[in-house]
């Protein structure tokens, strides 16, 4: 039992009676519930019930014993002055507050007690995993849609987060988040540094050069300070060393890249060089993505191939068996997934679009499911991902709410909760 259940119990109302009576003996009236506060302050504010024949407007806390109340020191906070009821699950202690108490202890269903319990006991990784199947698909179908929005929305919150340090530049902080993306989990920080220590516009000023281009990547990663015998390498080198000054770049700390135990596709100076021939044939990215209506001609953008040095490469001065090295299209699909879909989403927020809107969430229902170690969890639970936008629902509900049993705040676990068997 905890206070989060308490709360899903109040605000949907979810008593075995309506004839409920104070710890005093008198007779209340739920007329409204309030709206749940997430912030510091009481519970719910702005409820509305009737005591009597007497209708109270204000704000109602909730805790497992009316000791509590005195315990988190509510008596001494102005914020809890003008509370019209106090909602407890085991009335143990009369204290001195200025409004009536409602003690739940016999008037939640027995049911709703076994099915949370069950949950906040659970030992899985899912901890619904042994009461999913009980769930509709029509449910399910509905969480799912929810949550996909739901991880748009908080990838949003950060977006604007970089947008505010851009000045709201969008092809600024559009760079910089679809950099970070080029270095993956492991990487993504220093690809994100890195973009911030060198600026579109001043990359933009050599885009018809892909040498300049892969220069000031590589340079600016700080991967071009030791003695090489490649003549490509050289030359790289000293094309850094002359745009280094002409734009006065610091280059970022070597010591933040990491390549132990990494495949060679995902080797830092190739990504660099992909992240180059991107910006060398693709001219005003993010505008042209903003008008596709097509994404296959977003994918097509993608499509690049870095210098033919890399062709037998994947990192400076260390040849390798000849390959094409563009990017694959499961690296492409997480771009478009965790960069495009969310910055388009995020400026279609920003400019109050809701086609754009629409659009990302229809890409992301256009796209293949992922494949991940989270993804093939529920598959176990034969939880199907029929396209991207259920991974990354799935992703959200196992991060955000799984891993924290936030069973009492999930659609799915909400609904598993009322089961009466």
């Amino acid at each position: 039992m905890n206070e989060s259940f308490l709360h899903y119990i109040w605000k949907h109302k979810l008593l075995t009676t309506s004839d409920l009576k104070t710890t005093e003996g008198e007779s209340i009236t739920i007329i409204h519930v309030g709206n749940h506060n997430s912030n510091a302050g009481p519970d719910f504010l702005q409820a509305k019930i009737k005591i009597g024949n007497i209708t109270l407007v204000g704000n109602i806390e909730i805790h497992l014993h009316s000791s509590d109340f005195e315990k988190h020191k509510h008596q001494n906070d102005e914020n809890y002055k003008n509370l019209i009821l106090h909602v407890v699950y085991q009335h143990d202690k009369k204290i001195n507050i200025n409004c009536p108490t409602l003690c739940l202890e016999k008037i939640i269903p027995h049911y709703l007690i076994r099915n949370f319990e069950h949950l906040q006991q659970s030992n899985d990784e899912i901890p619904c995993s042994k009461l999913i199947h009980h769930l509709s698909e029509i449910k399910l179908r509905e969480a799912l849609l929810r949550y996909s929005v739901e991880r748009l929305e908080r990838k949003t919150f950060l977006i604007e987060t970089v947008l505010k340090q851009n000045d709201n530049n969008w092809d600024e902080t559009f760079y910089q988040i679809l950099a970070k993306n080029f270095g993956m989990k492991v990487n993504g920080d220093a690809f994100y540094e890195l973009a911030k220590s060198l600026p579109i516009k001043t990359l933009s000023k050599h885009k018809n050069s892909l040498l300049q281009l892969e220069a000031m990547l590589i340079g600016q990663a700080g991967m071009l300070n030791q003695i090489f015998n490649d003549t490509y390498a050289v030359q790289l080198q000293k094309e850094y060393q002359f745009l280094q000054h002409k734009h006065e770049l610091k280059p970022i700390p070597s010591i933040l890249w990491k390549m132990a135990r990494m495949r060679p596709q995902n080797f830092p100076p190739l990504r660099l060089a992909q992240l180059a021939a991107l910006i060398h044939e693709a001219s005003h990215l993010f505008s042209k993505i903003i008008e596709a209506t097509d994404l296959k001609k977003v994918i097509k953008l993608f499509e690049t191939s870095p210098s033919n040095y890399w062709q037998s490469h994947y990192r400076l001065d260390a040849s390798s068996n000849k390959s094409k090295k563009q990017i694959g299209n499961s690296t492409i699909e997480n771009i478009i997934i965790n960069t495009i879909i969310p910055v388009l989403f995020a400026y279609a927020k920003f400019k109050n679009n809701e086609d754009l809107q629409t659009k990302a969430i229809d890409w992301l229902e256009e796209l293949p499911s992922e494949k991940n170690q989270i993804i093939n969890g529920w598959k176990k639970l034969n939880i199907k991902s029929s396209n991207a936008a259920d991974s990354q629902a799935l992703i959200e509900l196992k991060n955000e709410y799984c891993q924290q049993k936030k069973c009492t705040e999930c659609l799915i676990g909400m609904n598993l909760m009322k089961l009466e068997n």
